[in-house]
């Protein structure tokens, strides 16, 4: 995501009239970290509920790692068509 349509998503999601504050915030994190992980902490404040991305830059870096881990952990991937070991090796012509 770049860096515009991180700050567009970040105006749908917190309005307008917290822009000023959190355009601010994802500015500095732009700057300070990778584009993945900013994306990664904003997502993440999202998903824990926060009202700005104020908890994100917290000085000694709680919200930051509260919102990554928000993140990696909705991020995680499950297989969707798990089969019997048997039945792959049947449809294989292994058995």
């Amino acid at each position: 995501m770049s860096y515009g349509q991180l700050m567009g998503w970040v105006r749908e999601t917190w309005g307008s009239e917290m822009m000023k504050v959190n355009g601010s915030i994802v500015k500095a994190l732009w700057r300070r970290y990778s584009a993945h992980e900013v994306e990664a902490m904003v997502k993440g404040a999202k998903l824990i509920g926060a009202e700005s991305l104020r908890m994100v830059w917290a000085e000694r870096g709680e919200g930051r790692r509260n919102a990554l881990t928000a993140y990696y952990r909705s991020e995680q991937k499950r297989p969707v068509n798990l089969q019997p070991l048997g039945a792959m090796l049947k449809q294989r012509g292994l058995v």
